[in-house]
């Protein structure tokens, strides 16, 4: 069977952005840092992550592929085996940590 995380990558129709997320970014510097007001968590978050989360907030009905070719397009680089692979990687951790959640 497959390991509990990835149920969630493929379940439901799209993703929400958790309203508790404060985000924190500095002169010069591409990562950022985020807090979850629910859980008083700190996270250092990517860049990648950062545009991923920004996406989802604009398109939350939006399905994993077409994040994934919007990220492409953000990130100026073609859809390839590598990006399908980080981003669904991304997806997991963001929803773990409880950034984003399935809608």
């Amino acid at each position: 069977p497959a390991p509990c995380h990835a149920v969630s990558v493929i379940a439901g129709k799209g993703w929400t952005v958790r309203p508790s997320l404060v985000w924190t970014t500095f002169d010069g510097e591409s990562d950022c840092l985020l807090f979850n007001q629910d859980s008083a968590d700190i996270h250092h978050v990517s860049s990648a992550a950062h545009v991923l989360c920004q996406i989802i907030d604009e398109c939350p009905a939006c399905s994993d592929d077409r994040l994934i070719s919007e990220l492409a397009s953000a990130l100026n680089r073609p859809v390839d085996n590598e990006l399908i692979g980080a981003t669904h990687e991304m997806l997991v951790r963001m929803d773990r940590i409880g950034m984003i959640q399935r809608v």
